[in-house]
């Protein structure tokens, strides 16, 4: 399949198939035409999948670090948002800004490094 914007299009057709899809299900939800109830719980796992697919598809490090990124906000968010393990947001919340600042400082040293090789091999 050919490229656009560095995504294949069949990830951009899959893409916009599954919000079709959850935009239909809520709306015919929020309707009561259909329950969803026990289906909706489950929504920060495909965050979760997005993430863990973008990981193993990575070309390189940001790419790896974004797919992470996205699993730990997915299983984050599912473990927030329905009180498992007696953890809530208001409990769990210091933890994004924890591993927010983590990603802060790799980022910079990471930068730090990419810029040194730069100057040593010029």
């Amino acid at each position: 399949m050919t490229q656009r914007n560095d995504r294949p299009v069949w990830m951009q057709f899959v893409l916009g198939v599954t919000f079709v899809v959850v935009g239909v299900l809520v709306l015919m939800s929020n309707l009561e035409f259909v329950d969803i109830g026990p289906i909706w719980e489950y929504w920060p796992l495909v965050i979760v999948v997005f993430g863990i697919n973008k990981f193993r598809t990575a070309r390189n490090a940001s790419e790896r670090r974004d797919g992470g990124w996205y699993v730990f906000v997915g299983l984050w968010l599912f473990v927030s948002l329905y009180d498992s393990f007696g953890l809530g947001i208001w409990k769990t919340w210091p933890v994004l800004v924890v591993v927010w600042g983590i990603d802060l400082l790799w980022r910079s040293t990471h930068s730090l490094h990419s810029e040194r090789i730069e100057r040593n091999a010029g």
